[in-house]
């Protein structure tokens, strides 16, 4: 057993490198960027019964990719790294109607609310429902998109 990382010695794990790291992150020991096979892996059918569009039909080129990014999302907002969060915002933001990144940054606590940050730390990367307006996290608490190569947070519903 691997304590540092809570991973069997054994498991299939995919870790970030530093090169696959979002550009300026200044994040935590690299075992919190851990993608175990399970996290690798998407259900075609939730708990809930819903089935998520391909992510080809949610805009995403690479779920690989994607899916490091929401890891890298949840260490930056358990440790309420503001600078980085708002690089990965898509300006402005309809909801919660956020004009610029210095309003964003002013008004963080308000925004990324204990219940955003409960839905992102307890998001399951095997269960990322998808439509074609993006990628969604716990029950709408955050989507993202793909625009131009970059990952994007396009709504922040707390």
């Amino acid at each position: 057993m691997c304590i540092a990382c809570g991973q069997n010695s054994n498991a299939d794990i995919t870790e970030i490198k530093e090169s696959d790291t979002i550009a300026g992150s200044t994040s935590s020991a690299n075992y919190k960027l851990l993608l175990s096979q399970d996290e690798l892996k998407d259900d075609s059918v939730f708990n809930d019964g819903s089935i998520p569009v391909s992510w080809e039909n949610a805009g995403v080129t690479d779920p690989l990719r994607f899916k490091k990014f929401i890891r890298q999302l949840q260490i930056w907002v358990s440790e309420n790294q503001v600078d980085s969060i708002s690089n990965h915002i898509s300006y402005p933001v309809r909801n919660p109607g956020i004009k610029d990144r210095k309003e964003f940054k002013l008004n963080y606590s308000e925004y990324i609310s204990d219940g955003v940050k409960a839905a992102l730390a307890d998001q399951k990367l095997n269960q990322l429902f998808r439509t074609q307006d993006g990628v969604m996290i716990g029950q709408g608490q955050i989507w993202l998109i793909e625009k131009n190569n970059n990952i994007l947070i396009t709504a922040i519903n707390n």
